[in-house]
């Protein structure tokens, strides 16, 4: 018990760094902006929750079986189902963010009251939610460190690339003002993704799924194109059935 509780102790600083990347953001949105820009930030990003809820979701139901086969295949067979697995969680996850950005205007109307104050905050929340799209290959390489009980590496990997990404984080709100604090945010986990893939690329030659990734950006970028620049939304209902089937 105690040599486990002594090897989970990385995760626990994973956690906090986790934390500080997400919610934590608002102690550096309060250094240069106002109360509606932490508010306007913390209402987006709890709204994007919805999409890690999913991906959660299917990671726990994905995770136990990589778990159980990582002892019985090989490398090379292992990362076949891991590469699909990830790959059809980009494309999904590409095609929930386009129903969230058709849906996201109506039901803002629809509540009413003071969410009406976030009514054109539809950049913002798509910047925030195609971090959700490119931390899919970070879930894939993170999966590997979890199987193979190297905590200590994990730990410095994501340190390191969480205070490159905080200070890209800084220098972005300096540069683009508000909207600088999404791109901040993006770059975040742009940072953490070149980091894990490289070292996890050095440590197992594993296998990500690079195009399916951006299929999923494309579809989630298409839907937002043609709502953002109010074309008819029966064309982005379209290109979501296409997209689904």
């Amino acid at each position: 018990t105690k040599k486990i509780i002594i090897n989970t102790l990385p995760y626990y600083f994973i956690s906090i760094i986790g934390w500080f990347s997400g919610y934590g953001n608002n102690f550096i949105i309060n250094l240069y902006f106002d109360s509606f820009d932490i508010a306007a930030f913390t209402f987006i990003y709890t709204l994007s929750g919805v999409l890690l809820m999913v991906s959660n979701s299917l990671n726990q139901v994905w995770a136990p079986r990589f778990y159980k086969e990582f002892n019985i295949k090989s490398l090379a067979d292992l990362e076949k189902n891991n590469n699909f697995f990830y790959g059809m969680l980009a494309v999904f996850l590409g095609i929930a963010v386009s129903l969230i950005v058709v849906i996201y205007p109506f039901i803002i109307n629809y509540i009413g009251g003071n969410l009406l104050f976030y009514l054109n905050m539809e950049v913002e929340l798509y910047i925030v939610l195609l971090t959700y799209i490119i931390y899919t290959p970070i879930w894939h390489c993170r999966i590997h460190f979890y199987a193979n009980s190297v905590g200590k590496s994990l730990m410095k990997i994501t340190a390191i690339s969480s205070l490159f990404g905080l200070l890209s984080m800084v220098l972005c709100m300096n540069v683009f003002s508000n909207i600088g604090i999404y791109y901040g945010f993006l770059s975040i986990t742009i940072f953490n993704l070149l980091f894990i893939a490289t070292i996890s690329k050095r440590k197992w030659e594993l296998n990500i799924s690079w195009s399916k990734l951006f299929v999923g950006i494309g579809i989630s970028f298409i839907t937002f194109y043609l709502t953002y620049f109010n074309y008819e939304i029966i064309y982005s209902i379209i290109f979501i059935i296409i997209s689904i089937l």
